[in-house]
């Protein structure tokens, strides 16, 4: 476990030394609305980039910069949403959280209770039913640092798609997939990831990973009733492509799924492009260029590899308006160049991604 947190604090560090050693190169513009990159090339002993990728006139978006915006919050909405999907004994009133809303500008509706739980605002909807079984399943496909990219990088090893006993992984996709509809959320269909995690999947995972479990969580018969349980992410879609997230704007909804009901769930909310703004887009190569040349000038203690290259849009900054009582604010979003990396040593192998403004040229993350 410490090799796995000293090698992800490694590559963040990697990371980092972009930022602080980036080589002024002579900027490219690309005048042309198709891009073009193919390379495949060792450039020393531990650095090598094989990337074949076509980007076309309709792929390459002509809004590079969007402003989007979050529908607004009503309280007939979250109380249709809340009867629906929080199943829970009995009929339960919203409750307007007026203190939230001196506190924060923000309008906030919620039902609360010891296990059970729900929060609809502006930027997000929070619910769970079970909280006991919330907060110890997540020890199976969360880590220390998060959800993110959606789960543990050696989920696949033990958890895959197959159907438990009460619901099929489809039937349980799609009724999260139906929550997302009448929220309004819209997701980018290719990026969703989900896994069945079964009682016995579990028990070979704490069987790996002694280190992380106490006795108090390996009971999982005092929680877990079923023969297990599915977990979906879904990540947040604008303009046909997927956004990526960051510490002011979450990417993604999830869902834990056991038996034929939702037992927690984190919705973004529902976005709506306000303006766009079409600008001209550096060349990829110029990016690579100046990536390959970082790594040159580091002492490299891992074998590395820059395999793959996607244009996406990221969150890059947050407007926030207070007028007299609710908050307004918006999400600038522009469209990034996003070049997959693959880090490989004696422990094995982490993923990691290396992100630029595609207008700017500027990394961001």
């Amino acid at each position: 476990m410490v090799e796995k947190y000293l090698k992800v604090i490694f590559v963040i560090l990697i990371m980092m030394i972009f930022t602080v050693n980036c080589t002024k190169k002579e900027e490219m513009q690309k005048n042309s609305e198709e891009f073009d990159i193919q390379v495949d090339e060792k450039i020393n002993e531990n650095l090598k980039v094989k990337i074949s990728k076509a980007f076309s006139e309709k792929e390459v978006k002509n809004q590079a910069v969007l402003s989007v915006e979050p529908y607004p919050l009503t309280e007939k909405w979250a109380q249709g949403l809340a009867d629906k999907y929080f199943h829970i004994d009995g009929s339960v009133k919203l409750n307007r959280n007026k203190e939230y809303e001196e506190s924060f500008g923000d309008l906030c509706f919620d039902i609360s209770g010891d296990e059970y739980y729900f929060l609809a605002k502006l930027d997000s909807i929070t619910f769970y039913t079970d909280k006991n079984f919330d907060n110890e399943a997540r020890v199976y496909f969360e880590d220390a640092f998060g959800l993110y990219p959606y789960f543990k990088a050696d989920a696949a090893k033990y958890y895959d798609q197959s159907d438990l006993t009460k619901m099929s992984y489809q039937e349980a996709k799609e009724l999260c997939m139906s929550v997302l509809s009448d929220s309004g959320f819209t997701y980018f269909e290719p990026g969703i990831e989900g896994f069945t995690i079964t009682s016995e999947a579990m028990r070979k995972y704490r069987e790996a990973n002694p280190d992380i479990f106490n006795a108090e969580l390996d009971k999982t018969g005092d929680w877990l009733k079923s023969d297990g349980f599915y977990v979906f992410c879904f990540p947040t879609e604008v303009n046909g492509d997927k956004i990526r997230g960051n510490s002011i704007f979450v990417d993604y909804a999830q869902f834990l799924v056991c038996d034929n009901k939702i037992i927690s769930a984190f919705i973004p909310s529902k976005l709506k492009v306000k303006e766009q703004e079409k600008k001209q887009i550096k060349d990829p190569q110029y990016v690579l260029d100046n990536i390959i040349t970082m790594y040159e000038n580091i002492i490299l203690t891992q074998k590395v590899e820059i395999y793959d290259l996607n244009m996406i849009y990221a969150c890059t900054k947050m407007n926030s308006t207070q007028g007299e009582g609710i908050r307004s604010w918006e999400y600038i979003c522009a469209l990034i160049w996003e070049f997959s990396v693959r880090f490989t040593d004696e422990t094995g192998v982490m993923e990691g991604n290396v992100l630029y403004n595609a207008v700017t040229g500027e990394r961001i993350y």
